[in-house]
């Protein structure tokens, strides 16, 4: 599909821009200057290659995602203004020159230029659209097979002649509700490109769609946000009948496209729902002709259509579950990998006042302890983000959990750093966090490769795998159960050996901080019960 090809080009684009900022990053801790140059030489190239892979992926989306042509376009026109290129190639020179004082400086300005066209380039909000067109579909599916359970149930009655004059009339109402789902389809689904670009400033908000009826009334429409489109794609203009004369304008029919409107490609279940109805239009004059053997005939056609209509729908909805699913599983590994970074960082410079002696520890030593305690929040903002992503995702039980326990112990270690706790304890808890990043980066990256297996596979053979699997498989949210129980049997032991007798395994704490970080130890270690608990019986299906 073009919609997966688009993403996972940005997908690599946006990597690429990670990747260069990271090796900015890291490019102030050289072994020997010609080294360091070397590497900053091989950044500048690398980021001049972005540039030319941002424009060529604007000139691909040009036609079929407008909106992400603009996007890519004022990232390298950003690049420009904020001379990106050149920046690069200076810290080339300064580090020659051995100038690291300023090309530490200059670093610094690159790094949070690169950090604003990679927060530009990650602005589309592409999630959200996958959302909406995801619950569009299921609003499609569920009209879908509303319509097809009452044409099941008239042909029920055509084959045993109940109410013969009555027939028609029912059969005219189903014909006008699946035209008015062919309409709604029509407005969402197939809107020109040149509609994204509203003239009132509305980012393509078009106006609202026809309301979907359901069995008892009206239905909310959809949201009219542009969706992927089918991969077929041949050219709609009015609705014909099978023999290919053009439908009589009955009610609620779709109506003709403007000749001077240029044709657009063609909404596959859209295309089904249409033909549907053109069979229920006939199977309607029939009936009105006392032909109900011919009438069946139609109606078996519609029911035809509208199961082939539904197995479109649930195509498309595999292939835009699929498309989230991966680019939240990108998104989560880069965020992680961003957070172990630093949380080494802040474990590094805690050993390093941890081996001050006592009576040299001053105020300038518990000034240093609140800095690390400061960068110690961000990463818990970062935390923050990922829980929040990762219950909006919702498929996950483990996961979000050993997130939420990492968050946790990074608000425990922000606090010891800021009384300039530095010692064994604080450092152990840190060890824990970086070993739960770890295990979440290696899950992500497991997932990952275990669809890329699915994805050579055939549609039918990993179309109800692919729906059905969360964010990570069984195996993989047990193991990080496993983990976490691991490090709560750790930190008792480390806990129990700081009791006034270590060796009385039935001792009780009197220290009234020891006393709260066992009890928040025993509310871990009853969620890991509750998650354990919930995961047998798969409430997150």
């Amino acid at each position: 599909m073009r919609s997966q090809h688009d993403s996972r080009v940005l997908r690599f684009a946006c990597y690429v821009a990670v990747f260069v900022l990271a090796g900015v990053a890291h490019a102030e801790a050289p072994d020997a200057l010609e080294q360091l140059a070397r590497r900053q030489n091989q950044l500048a190239d690398k980021f001049v290659r972005f540039e030319t892979l941002m424009l060529k992926m604007a000139d691909l989306d040009a036609a079929s995602n407008p909106r992400r042509a603009i996007l890519l376009r004022r990232a390298v026109e950003q690049s420009n203004e904020r001379q990106v290129r050149l920046q690069l190639k200076t810290l080339v020179d300064l580090i020659t020159e051995d100038e690291l004082d300023h090309a530490v400086v200059s670093q610094n300005d690159l790094v949070r230029d690169l950090e604003v066209l990679l927060d530009l380039l990650l602005s589309e909000n592409r999630a959200q659209h996958l959302q909406d067109e995801q619950a569009r579909i299921r609003t499609y599916m569920k009209e879908v097979e509303r319509i097809l359970r009452l044409q099941r149930s008239l042909q029920g009655q055509t084959e045993e002649s109940e109410q013969p004059k009555l027939l028609p009339k029912q059969q005219k109402k189903i014909a006008e509700r699946a035209a008015r789902l062919n309409q709604q389809m029509r407005e969402n689904e197939e809107r020109p490109a040149e509609s994204d670009q509203s003239d009132d400033g509305t980012n393509g908000e078009s106006q609202d769609s026809r309301d979907l009826p359901t069995e008892e009334g009206p239905a909310p429409s959809g949201q009219n946000t542009p969706p992927n489109k089918s991969e077929e794609s041949e050219s709609h203009g009015p609705t014909d009948r099978p023999d290919g004369s053009p439908s009589p304008g009955k009610p609620g029919s779709s109506s003709e496209s403007p000749p001077s409107e240029q044709p657009q490609p063609s909404y596959a279940p859209r295309k089904r729902v249409a033909e549907a109805q053109q069979q229920m239009e006939q199977a309607h004059d029939r009936l009105e002709q006392d032909q109900q053997r011919e009438a069946i005939e139609n109606q078996d056609k519609a029911q035809e259509q509208l199961r082939k209509a539904i197995a479109e729908l649930e195509e498309i909805l595999r292939q835009t579950r699929e498309e989230e699913v991966e680019r939240t599983l990108l998104m989560l590994e880069a965020r992680f990998r961003r957070m172990l970074e630093l949380q080494v960082k802040v474990l590094e410079e805690t050993k390093r006042l941890d081996q001050v002696p006592t009576e040299q520890r001053n105020f300038e030593l518990n000034m240093q302890a609140a800095k690390i305690s400061f960068e110690q929040r961000k990463i818990l903002l970062a935390a923050d983000r990922a829980l929040t992503l990762l219950r909006e995702e919702g498929s996950s039980i483990a996961f979000p959990e050993v997130v939420g326990q990492a968050r946790d112990d990074m608000e425990q270690v922000a606090a010891r750093l800021a009384k300039a706790e530095v010692g064994l304890t604080t450092q152990g808890i840190e060890q824990d966090i970086i070993d739960a990043l770890q295990e979440m980066i290696e899950a992500l990256q497991q997932a990952q490769k275990k669809r890329e297996n699915q994805a050579q596979q055939q549609p039918s053979q990993s179309m109800a795998s692919a729906q059905d699997q969360g964010l990570v498989d069984l195996l993989s949210e047990l193991k990080m159960i496993r983990s976490m129980e691991s490090r709560v049997y750790r930190r008792t032991k480390h806990y129990a050996g700081l009791l006034e007798d270590s060796e009385n395994l039935a001792g009780q704490a009197t220290d009234p901080e020891l006393l709260s970080v066992i009890r928040r130890l025993g509310k871990r270690q009853q969620r890991i019960h509750e998650i354990t608990r919930d995961l047998v019986l798969e409430k997150n299906k």
